[in-house]
């Protein structure tokens, strides 16, 4: 048996700790997991150095002659770490390692897996100094850019400030950050909009991206031309997300809010078959709302995406309230718990269905947890990466830490016309964001006075989007509504269920 590290995987070494994280945020080659990362010993690391695909045992061999260890002691590791179909973990020295799925893969010993090969050694993950806490990034992992606030459609439900940008970012200075990306190993340049197709220099930017090693995932509501899906096909795209809540004219005149929706379908059909001519998949998603909730509307589209070899997979959420606007315009289209769960229920029955070929996905937890204490609510919830693995640089250069946060003024850490990513990742603004102290919350909300405020904001830290969302943009100091010591929310946010 062969052995290699999992190519969906990378490893990083940060100062005084390894990481091991996903390769790619959006896609997967060897069935590893999306949007990993975990923190390793830099010894582990040292350890998956020595597989890249030689025998198994020969690699263990020589990992031991490195650590002048037996080579059973190590395969005591690598052995639970060999095609593992869920994660693994390890408890050494008062400490929890969590390795991902098919951390390691076997290959057949005749199998090319010369594109798979990582550069790795041990020498690259020497240290002097350990500290195997949770902590912030020296540089930032995921780099969002918002190229505009354009889109072709004005969706009901869309969460997006529509603020007109005077003085875009120009494109030489983004191909320079782009550039710094790179060299600091980030792992995704994405792009973020309005809509990345109505941006004039779409084409020259994905093919910087594509150059400096970055695969954007392509979100777009805009039904591309021939010229367009050409250009796509000339940079080798192999895959494109779309946005489409209906095929049914008039839901579409009504969700979408636009005039002429009989031409927009059919520019959306016609770019469908354009694109299973060159071979580009498709993932769908859909926005589900109070006027295409009904199930022969969702059985309409079902229906419309079997026709086409290059659907992916469909994605099917429900839509959410949004900052920018009023309680009263989120309830016009926010859909109640009921409606919800029978849609699980059909979708569940198209998932059993054997005659298409693409996948369906979604959420079916539509109520939230309720939690008893700080302690229980600490443990569930999901770590906010913005400020910590991630940033978000809006079309005019100033930073943010969250892309629905836009321009709130609490949240900008700097701006990258002036000023490189890694200036403005360590800018005092950021650090004291990220290490925020109790003393700067105001009387009024209840993380002023909390017991638990340090273990809540250390590592997760909270969801200041929910906050807002729940509370107004005054009170972004607010607890996550989610806290069990939060205030009851008097806004509309996520009252639907």
């Amino acid at each position: 048996m062969n052995v290699i590290l999992n190519p969906d995987y990378k490893l990083k070494f940060i100062e005084d700790r390894a990481i091991i994280y996903s390769s790619s945020l959006f896609s997967t080659s060897c069935n590893g997991e999306e949007g990993w990362e975990s923190i390793l010993h830099p010894l582990h690391a040292m350890i998956f150095s020595f597989f890249n695909g030689e025998n198994y045992i020969d690699s263990l061999k020589k990992a031991s002659m490195f650590f002048n260890v037996p080579y059973q002691k190590i395969s005591e590791l690598t052995d639970n770490l060999i095609d593992n179909e869920s994660n693994f973990l390890l408890k050494a020295q008062e400490l929890d390692y969590i390795f991902p799925k098919r951390c390691l893969i076997s290959i057949k010993p005749n199998e090319d897996f010369i594109s798979i090969k990582h550069s790795y050694n041990p020498d690259m993950f020497n240290y002097n100094k350990l500290d195997l806490r949770k902590k912030r990034h020296s540089f930032p992992l995921d780099i969002h850019l918002m190229v505009n606030t354009e889109c072709t459609t004005n969706y009901i439900y869309c969460y997006a400030n529509r603020k007109k940008i005077a003085n875009p970012l120009k494109l030489s200075r983004i191909f320079s950050l782009i550039k710094e990306a790179r060299e600091n190993e980030a792992r995704a340049f994405e792009i973020t909009g309005g809509d990345f197709f109505l941006y004039r220099h779409w084409f020259d930017l994905l093919k910087e991206l594509h150059k400096n090693g970055f695969e954007p995932l392509l979100s777009t509501k805009t039904p591309l031309n021939i010229d367009s899906v050409n250009k796509l096909s000339q940079l080798r795209i192999k895959k494109i997300q779309f946005s489409l809540d209906s095929v049914t004219t008039d839901l579409l005149k009504n969700v979408l809010l636009i005039k002429n929706s009989e031409k927009y379908l059919s520019s959306i059909k016609q770019m469908f078959y354009l694109l299973e001519d060159k071979n580009i998949m498709i993932d769908i998603h859909t926005i589900i709302t109070n006027h295409n909730a009904e199930l022969n509307n969702l059985n309409s589209l079902f229906l419309f995406l079997k026709e086409h070899n290059n659907i992916n997979d469909w994605r099917i959420d429900n839509a959410h309230s949004s900052l920018y606007k009023s309680d009263e315009e989120n309830r016009k289209f926010l859909i109640n718990k009921d409606d919800y769960e029978n849609i699980i229920t059909f979708l569940n029955s198209l998932n059993n269905e054997k005659d298409h070929s693409f996948k369906i996905y979604y959420d079916s937890d539509a109520e939230k947890d309720e939690y008893t204490s700080i302690a229980h609510f600490n443990n569930q919830k999901v770590l906010c990466s913005g400020n910590y693995s991630n940033l978000v640089i809006l079309p005019d250069g100033d930073v943010t830490i969250c892309e629905q946060l836009y321009w709130h003024p609490r949240f900008l850490i700097g701006n990258v016309v002036n000023s490189s990513i890694s200036e403005v990742w360590k800018s005092t603004k950021a650090l004291n964001l990220y290490t925020i102290k109790q003393k700067e919350i105001k009387g009024n909300s209840p993380c002023s006075s909390c017991f638990d405020f340090e273990v809540c904001h250390e590592f997760k830290h909270i969801c200041w989007l929910n906050a807002i969302k729940a509370y107004g943009n005054d009170n972004w100091d607010y607890p996550d509504p989610d806290c069990p010591k939060a205030p009851a929310i008097e806004s509309y946010f996520s009252k639907q269920f």
